[in-house]
């Protein structure tokens, strides 16, 4: 059944799905919560669902009182985390140190605790990118260094122990400090338990709990839980390519490599990973990613995601496919989505962002919502001057989602605000070297908005 796209009342930008809540940056910067309201992961000042009756439609809901233009959104099991265009984060949610403020309260569940009122994070530096898992968030600041919080539980965090961070106000994130990576970042993902970081030169970290390889370290050992396992001393990840995106679920991982393959390692169960096998890859020497080989996905690859017991990829060509979607039972699909350029999901719920509208691709009950929608924006195939570029380029850098080398445009911020990416890249290994072309998609799509609302 077609339920076509959700009704926001607006063009979004960017999606994240957290356990039972969705979460969508709009491209005038505000952003729509919905899903389930409790512990206020919603940000709305109440514990109430959004979304669930005609009366509670996103459209018709205003977004989350932040205060300013938002750039980059995340959602975890039970919380969600915006970063701000000037570089401010906002958590919200399930209190506990995922959300950084030095406390365990609840944020945005009373009128008292909206994200406003209770202020941003203390971060000590600006924020790019964010990440959300279970119960643990990851800030990338625009040096390139990251800060972790929320439970330290199996090294997950990053800082060479099990504790806490961002629940008290001795271990606020500015205080804590970054994660010793070796390198600066340019991306992050969280999982239910793992984190996976990019670094600018094509090397990936992860860290945290090891258990079906999914680290990809050849082991099923924790990393990140001891000084001898923070990240820098553990290494790279042996991925025989160098990486332009990362996602991570409950038990696995995924990566995409600059030739626009993608390696998937951790548990098999299900399909997950793709591999035509339920064996987990990555939990041994002789199943490294880098020796397991691609996924066949009949295409290149510009975008991942990775939910509890299923993985999602945008192809070049315009199509998601699920690789393996399966919540309480097993279904192995391949579906277009007409002009897919984002996805986002959790254990529960799948978000694909397309070219006109959001739509939904899993319920709760693991079913398909939606399918198949039409190019809205065909001018926006207009490269910039100079560039010629493959299927991959093209779709990456015309629309302000990724670079051409597959990095990301600040999350958002470049395309919203019409500046140049400050991703600081060097050329080794094939990584192109500092790309500061102001992007010009930001005008188009906003008059497209416009064009949008007056027809409402």
């Amino acid at each position: 059944m077609d339920l076509g796209a959700v009704p926001l009342g607006g063009l979004a930008v960017a999606v994240a799905a957290g356990d039972y809540h969705s979460v969508v940056l709009l491209v005038d910067g505000s952003v729509k919560a919905f899903g389930y309201g409790r512990n206020g992961r919603l940000g709305s000042g109440s514990i109430s669902n959004v979304g669930n009756k005609a009366t509670t439609l996103p459209s018709a809901q205003g977004g989350v009182g932040l205060g300013g233009e938002a750039v980059a959104v995340a959602a975890g099991d039970s919380h969600t985390v915006v970063v701000m265009a000037d570089g401010k984060v906002f958590a919200f949610g399930k209190g506990g140190g995922q959300l950084g403020y030095g406390a365990n309260d609840d944020i945005g569940d009373t009128t008292d605790t909206l994200p406003l009122t209770v202020g941003p994070v203390s971060l000590g530096g600006n924020a790019v990118a964010v990440a959300a898992g279970a119960a643990h968030s990851l800030v990338l600041l625009d040096d390139g260094s990251v800060l972790a919080f929320g439970d330290g539980a199996s090294g997950r965090l990053g800082y060479g122990d099990t504790l806490t961070v961002g629940d008290t106000s001795q271990t606020l994130p500015s205080k804590q400090g970054p994660v010793s990576l070796g390198g600066n970042a340019v991306a992050v993902a969280a999982g239910e338990e793992h984190s996976v970081v990019l670094l600018e030169d094509g090397t990936i970290r992860a860290f945290g709990n090891g258990g079906s390889g999914r680290l990809g370290y050849g082991d099923t050992s924790n990393v990140g839980d001891t000084s001898g396992t923070v990240p820098s001393e553990q290494g790279l990840v042996s991925l025989g390519g160098n990486a332009v995106a990362v996602a991570a679920g409950k038990e696995h991982s995924l990566v995409i490599l600059e030739d626009g393959t993608v390696l998937a390692f951790g548990s098999g169960i299900h399909g997950r990973l793709g591999y035509g096998d339920t064996s987990n890859v990555g939990d041994t020497s002789q199943t490294l990613p880098s020796m397991q080989g691609p996924v066949s996905l009949g295409g290149k690859a510009v975008a991942v995601a990775a939910g509890e017991e299923h993985s999602l990829g945008t192809r070049a060509i315009g199509a998601a496919v699920a690789v393996a979607v399966a919540i309480d039972f097993t279904i192995a699909i391949a579906i277009a989505i007409g002009d897919a350029v984002g996805i986002s999901h959790s254990k529960r719920n799948s978000l694909n962002l397309c070219f006109d509208d959001v739509h939904g691709l899993a319920n709760a009950d693991g079913l398909l919502d939606s399918h198949s929608v039409g190019h809205t924006f065909p001018d926006v195939l207009e490269l910039p001057d100079g560039h010629s570029l493959p299927d991959l380029d093209i779709i990456a850098d015309a629309y302000g989602l990724l670079d051409h080398d597959g990095l990301a445009h600040l999350h958002g911020l470049a395309h919203l605000h019409g500046l140049a990416n400050v991703h600081t890249l060097t050329v080794t290994n094939g990584l192109r070297d500092v790309h500061r072309q102001p992007l010009r998609f930001a005008n188009r799509l906003r008059c497209r908005d416009r064009q949008h609302r007056q027809q409402r």
